[in-house]
């Protein structure tokens, strides 16, 4: 008679899992600008770049902290760059612009559920 998962001994530990993406660096989530795709307390993976590549999310250095945007080629050599959560107040500015400041692009997001586990390291 076959058991079904929830039968069977509850399991003692997990597998530890490494994340294998040399190059990447995570960045935490300090504000809520990226509501709703990201919250207070989220991470990104970025991979640091000099140029752009496409559509999605760059960090930038903006007055000198990094920062998550929207980023979108809108022809012309034109990038609009802007917030999730206000994104009337974003602004176009030329590809020449965009290059300086651009210090990556996230390829992966990680979604906190619970900030205080996860800073605790247990329950």
């Amino acid at each position: 008679m076959a058991t079904t998962p929830f039968e069977r001994e509850p399991a003692t530990s997990f597998p530890a899992i490494t994340l294998e993406a040399p190059g990447a660096r995570f960045m935490r989530m300090g504000s809520d600008y990226m509501m709703p795709t990201l919250r207070v307390d989220d991470y990104v993976a970025v991979m640091p770049t000099d140029r752009w590549h496409y559509d999605t999310l760059y960090v930038l250095e903006v007055l000198g902290a990094s920062v998550v945007y929207r980023c979108q080629h809108i022809g012309g050599g034109q990038i609009r760059i802007t917030h999730d959560r206000h994104p009337a107040d974003g602004q176009v500015i030329p590809i020449g612009r965009f290059r300086p400041l651009v210090l990556g692009i996230v390829v992966a997001t990680c979604n906190v559920l619970d900030v205080n586990m996860l800073e605790r390291g247990r329950i």
